[in-house]
């Protein structure tokens, strides 16, 4: 699937989680006000597009650096 931009209310990003229902989503804790108050959001108790809601897992924005990372499945 070929990059594409995201509007500002992050309906591309809500779609994958819908689609994938993950049950954890890890991410920086260096994030822009809109994707953070997105997540914030996807992992409260209000989020009812989905049967569960993922659990929001916040890293120090040094872990996300080009050093290569470990996949877990």
């Amino acid at each position: 699937m070929p990059d594409a931009p995201d509007s500002e209310s992050l309906k591309l990003l809500q779609r994958i989680i819908e689609e994938v229902n993950p049950q954890c989503i890890l991410t920086s804790a260096k994030q822009d006000q809109n994707l953070s108050e997105f997540l914030r959001t996807v992992g409260s108790e209000d989020y009812s597009s989905a049967d569960r809601r993922p659990e929001i897992v916040l890293y120090p924005h040094l872990d996300f650096g080009v050093v290569p990372s470990l996949l877990v499945f």
